[in-house]
């Protein structure tokens, strides 16, 4: 199948600021997965996790404040060499 390169860009821009942001994950994905820089084979071959959400982990979720959470700057601090998409 032959793929019109406008016409993606097209339909890219005509997608929400999120999903525009899916996308862009996902390409990155497929990149990197033809390139074999991730083992997502051997991750393809790993056992589900199916194991739901503990009480104490939905109540921390759900009872979080905006200072319990990292900015990007902060995580980029704490963690030398986490990729960070920043506004």
């Amino acid at each position: 199948m032959s793929v019109d390169e406008k016409e993606i860009i097209a339909m890219f821009w005509k997608l929400n600021a999120a999903n525009r942001t899916s996308v862009y994950d996902f390409m990155q994905y497929l990149i990197e997965r033809d390139n074999k820089s991730v083992p997502y084979e051997e991750i393809d071959q790993l056992e589900s996790d199916n194991e739901p959400i503990s009480d104490e982990v939905l109540h921390r979720i759900n009872n979080a404040k905006p200072e319990d959470y990292l900015t990007g700057e902060e995580a980029m601090r704490e963690f030398p060499g986490i990729q960070v998409d920043l506004p």
